[in-house]
């Protein structure tokens, strides 16, 4: 990784090695460019066989719905301690005084 002082994340991200694929059990050999000051992805991975999975090159502004880039589904409130009780904390306080 290479970084510039002051800035959060590195400019530029080279990552290569090997990596089990976890749905099949498949050793795959791995190699990965990140170069934000060029705005630049690069990845190309192959299986065991030298057989090409995946090869990837493209402006890393155009990278998307990978890794953390994917879109999140939507959050459902727990609601459980609420329907538990039968009581729904954002109901107006409806006790008589005296």
């Amino acid at each position: 990784m290479q970084w510039k002082p002051g800035r959060d994340k590195p400019y530029r991200e080279v990552r290569s090695g090997e990596s089990c694929f976890q749905k099949t059990g498949e050793w795959h050999r791995i190699h990965r460019i990140i170069d934000r000051e060029n705005d630049w992805y690069f990845e190309h991975i192959e299986d065991e066989h030298g057989t090409v999975v995946r090869h990837c090159e493209e402006p890393l502004t155009q990278h998307r719905g990978h890794g953390s880039a994917k879109k999140k589904l939507p959050q459902v409130a727990d609601r459980g301690d609420q329907l538990s009780t039968g009581i729904d904390p954002t109901a107006p306080d409806t006790e008589e005084g005296p």
